[in-house]
């Protein structure tokens, strides 16, 4: 058996492995012949072999796959002697205790009703994972894309996004995508053309017979709230347009200035000046640049993330903010797909 293209297919399967040992089963890869199945209950996967290997076993994932990663040999050879899987491949040979194949879960992957994908998906899913969290250091609703009804949303707990797509249709009671799921489905995104909704389940085809699904999960991800802040966010009158030399400034103070991720930057204009104020706390440093603005701006001034607001300004060079609200600011636009996207992004205390 080819060793690379095993390790592919199983890379696929990753995601859907429990890594907190709530049962052994959710822990492996479940071989059976040439379909291998791995499931953590909440996201599951199918993968269907070129070659087969003529044997059902279910093996502990993790432990099997580092052995087959670190291998540098073209050819794996895989054999069943009572419960015990052998590996062989070159002069490195290993040994598996298995688990018995009647603790796997069992899992449904015959959907009938495929649809294609709703066009511009995928630039939707990969321009709003700016402001997620990273899934080892944040509560997991904050490590997830959010999908609800015609949009999907993210949020890190300080600033939010929200798409909408056109013609998409997702489940009305809310899924989330874990990060680790949302990178298989990026990695593969040449491969996925259809997907399907079943009730409280989402199903995406990689190629022609491999499936990744995620199951409804909804109540982790503080949706409600959510959609609070960014409607009130939608009355913002008021605008602040950078000027083109703006982003460009903003990327030589956080290179000579930054040594936080989340070091702030003052932010104020007058009489149509917009003056930037980076300083460094430890270094007792300060810089400040200042621009004269093309289009009039009432006078404001706030203290934002420099990082936050960069991130945004790859997309818009338009920051909407409201004389009454002082706590957060606004920023729309819209990709090359024609998804629609409005982000939320909270303010620091001056």
């Amino acid at each position: 058996m080819n060793r690379k293209k095993l390790v592919d297919s199983l890379s696929i399967l990753i995601p859907s492995i429990d890594g907190k040992g709530f049962k052994p089963a959710l822990q492996c890869f479940c071989f059976k012949d040439n379909v291998v199945t791995a499931s953590n209950l909440e996201t599951s996967a199918r993968v269907v072999l070129e070659e087969s290997t003529g044997l059902d076993f279910l093996i502990p994932a993790k432990s099997f796959f580092a052995l087959l990663k670190s291998l540098d040999t073209e050819d794996v050879e895989l054999s069943l002697k009572k419960d015990t899987l052998h590996v062989k491949s070159g002069k490195t040979k290993a040994k598996y205790a298995t688990y018995n194949l009647e603790e796997m879960v069992d899992l449904n992957f015959d959907v009938e009703n495929w649809s294609d994908l709703p066009d511009g998906f995928f630039d939707a899913l990969s321009g709003s994972l700016f402001s997620i969290c990273d899934g080892l250091h944040s509560r997991y609703g904050l490590a997830s894309v959010y999908l609800k009804d015609e949009s999907m949303m993210t949020t890190d707990g300080h600033r939010l996004t929200k798409v909408f797509l056109k013609n998409a249709e997702f489940p009305k009671n809310g899924l989330l995508l874990p990060q680790a799921f949302v990178s298989i489905l990026l990695k593969h995104k040449s491969e996925i053309k259809q997907w399907s909704v079943e009730k409280d389940q989402i199903f995406f085809k990689i190629g022609e017979s491999d499936i990744v699904s995620c199951s409804e999960n909804h109540m982790a991800f503080p949706y409600d709230s959510c959609v609070e802040i960014a409607g009130n966010c939608s009355t913002f009158k008021q605008c602040l347009v950078f000027p083109e030399s703006f982003r460009k400034v903003l990327q030589r103070q956080h290179d000579q200035m930054y040594n936080e991720d989340t070091h702030p930057l003052s932010i104020s204009v007058e009489k149509g000046v917009l003056t930037i104020v980076t300083k460094n706390t430890v270094l007792g440093s300060e810089i400040k640049d200042e621009f004269e603005l093309e289009e009039s701006c009432e006078d404001v001034s706030f203290v934002i993330v420099a990082d936050y607001l960069a991130d945004v300004l790859a997309n818009t060079d338009k920051l909407k903010y409201s004389d009454e609200e002082k706590k957060m600011v606004a920023f729309s636009w819209e990709d090359s797909s024609g998804n629609k996207y409005e982000n939320v992004t909270m303010l620091r205390e001056i």
